[in-house]
């Protein structure tokens, strides 16, 4: 379970991460 809330978070953590490039990008 432990291992599973880690890799949701690092998923998580990318998605963010290309949502914010994306908006620079298009900025």
């Amino acid at each position: 379970i432990v291992g599973i809330d880690v890799d949701y978070e690092v998923v998580r953590d990318g998605m963010l991460m290309v949502a914010v490039s994306g908006t620079a990008v298009r900025i």
